[in-house]
């Protein structure tokens, strides 16, 4: 994507602000303490030591190694292994968030570093996530399906049924792109999942996106669409669109299949053209609230849907035309707007789920600073997803 001098001198000094944030916090971080988890503080950014298990170390050490890669000092090498190590018991649940560990912790560091425990590590984090594919569907699920409903599921959302996928799942399933290439039929799993969201209607073919499906593990068949974090069943959560709109470009990154790159485009163009309506380019956290303008907006989706459009452009730059001037402004308006001076992307929402408030969101930390990386340093791959 062709920068202009305003908009690189905004991305470099917006750079150096995440650094200095991520340095910070990085010298806060004590060495790993069996039975404990390194969780994130939602309210300023930073990150605290707790029994509760958390997922949220995974998006830290990405952002680390990000930074390492970018700047080069090996502080922020050391600062990423080490937040990696925390995540070492996650690497064991079959669990959809330990896709998203799985991909931004120990996968992208062995992709930058070469060292043999990274690689064990994502592989035992792979394997771990494939527990949650269900053959007979030919899709990942919320949870194993050999294994009941997680009580924990119960008290979040509606009409949650025996069988539940969702449409962050094909970002969650990431890291088994990179690790086709040691178990192939990961890849064979990532393709059969990625088009069961269209034909099963996850993804609409308008490009709309719902967040959640139920299926009859009797039947196979659907119950219906549902969402745990928007306002209701029938509104848009809006950063079910951004995963949909990620999910799409891994693919099409991973595979070259053109059918993908279609639908990557598609969910896009509905991004922008139904869910960014009132001129600014933060949309509310469901764009089909009632109680509009009385509502959060999420800073998450924005940094998270800028990130996606540069990958698209990345692939095919006469779609800068399209995206380009979203991608300025949007990643822009973070910047002057919704940053700390330390680099904490604020006003985050995780929509109903959590009451209408506005949050520091792991995400939204993570594809901000992926955002700015990928344009400073087109062309870099440091995901390991595409073919060999």
């Amino acid at each position: 994507m062709q920068l202009s001098g305003e908009f690189r001198q905004t991305l470099e000094r917006g750079m150096d602000r995440l650094s200095w944030g991520a340095e910070a916090i990085a010298k806060t971080i004590p060495p790993v303490q069996e039975g404990k988890y390194l969780n994130l503080n939602f309210s300023n950014g930073t990150y605290v030591v707790e029994e509760e298990r958390g997922y949220w170390a995974g998006y830290l050490a990405g952002k680390l190694w990000m930074m390492y890669d970018y700047y080069g000092w090996e502080s922020f090498g050391q600062a990423a292994a080490l937040v990696t190590r925390w995540c070492a018991p996650i690497m064991k649940e079959a669990n959809v968030n330990t896709g998203f560990v799985t991909q931004y912790a120990p996968t992208i560091g062995y992709e930058l570093t070469g060292e043999e425990w990274l690689k064990e590590m994502a592989l035992e984090g792979c394997e771990a996530f494939a527990k949650t594919y269900n053959p007979a569907l030919g899709i990942f699920m919320m949870w194993p399906p050999t294994e009941p409903k997680p009580e924990n599921y119960g008290p979040f959302g509606r009409n949650f049924a025996d069988w539940e996928t969702f449409i962050d799942e094909s970002s969650c399933g990431s890291p088994l792109w990179w690790a086709r290439r040691f178990r192939p039929e990961y890849g064979d799993m990532m393709v059969s999942h990625q088009e069961g969201m269209s034909t099963l209607g996850v993804i609409q073919p308008n490009g709309r996106s719902h967040h959640m499906l139920g299926l009859d593990p009797a039947t196979k068949k659907p119950l219906g669409f549902h969402t745990m974090q928007g306002y209701d069943n029938t509104t848009h959560w809006t950063r079910s669109q951004g995963w949909a709109m990620n999910s799409s470009i891994f693919a099409y990154e991973a595979t070259g299949d053109e059918q993908f790159l279609e639908v990557a485009i598609r969910v896009s163009d509905y991004y922008l053209n139904d869910m960014i309506k009132d001129g600014g380019p933060v949309p509310f956290y469901d764009v089909l609230d009632p109680r509009i303008p009385n509502v959060p907006r999420d800073t998450c989706s924005v940094a998270l849907a800028a990130n996606c459009m540069i990958r698209l452009i990345e692939e095919k730059p006469e779609l800068e035309a399209k995206y380009g001037s979203y991608i300025e402004e949007g990643l822009t308006e973070l910047f002057d707007n919704h940053v700390t001076p330390a680099g904490t992307l604020l006003h985050g929402s995780w929509g109903n789920i959590r009451g209408l408030t506005e949050s520091v969101m792991p995400y939204g930390g993570l594809y901000l600073t992926e955002a700015v990386y990928r344009l400073l340093k087109p062309g870099n791959d440091i995901w390991g997803t595409r073919p060999a």
